[in-house]
């Protein structure tokens, strides 16, 4: 598939995404944080890095009882990092116009658990996020590779097999509020 069907299939899965009612949406977000929880080695020294929801995506905890919580922040347009953050800390608004901590004084952190939004993904571990690459970057920079977590609305599972590129990280799990799904 060439880029031009990759971004029919990110406008597709924006569609399916922006048609999920509110109230799904934070019934959905309770249940999806169960879901991870169940998955999560019961290690409270993991770090785990998460997201802050924009639009439709699925919202993901950002309190998992007990674990170290890392936000990311994008560094001039391409660089991601995380930092340490606390639910309820006070947030800036930056690139993106997207939500995150205040980095003032503080050092990135390197999680090892990364909760990724997602546009779309398939039953391989393959997906598609707005098109920019930071957490492919990000992840192709780590020494040591984090755990991936795909975390979408059931509705966001692809049906067909979503094309790689080289530079693509694929996913290790998908965790929707229905299902946890290991990719071999």
């Amino acid at each position: 598939m060439n880029a031009i069907s990759k971004n029919i299939l990110r406008n597709q899965a924006k569609d399916i995404r922006n048609g999920i009612s509110q109230s799904r949406r934070e019934s959905d977000s309770t249940d999806l944080k169960q879901n991870i929880i169940v998955c999560l080695d019961s290690n409270p020294k993991l770090i785990i890095g998460t997201y802050y929801s924009i639009g439709s995506e699925i919202i993901p905890p950002h309190d998992l009882g007990g674990y170290q919580m890392a936000l990311p922040v994008i560094r001039n347009k391409t660089t991601l990092e995380f930092y340490e953050w606390v639910a309820g800390d006070p947030l800036v608004t930056k690139d993106f116009n997207i939500p995150i901590p205040d980095t003032r004084g503080k050092s990135p952190i390197h999680p090892d658990v990364l909760l990724l939004p997602l546009l779309l993904c398939d039953m391989h571990g393959n997906r598609i996020g707005y098109g920019a690459g930071h957490y492919d970057r990000y992840i192709a920079s780590c020494k040591t590779k984090p755990l991936l977590i795909g975390v979408c609305y059931e509705d966001q599972i692809y049906d067909g097999d979503i094309p790689a590129e080289p530079h693509d990280q694929p996913l290790d799990l998908i965790i929707t509020p229905k299902r946890v799904i290991e990719i071999s």
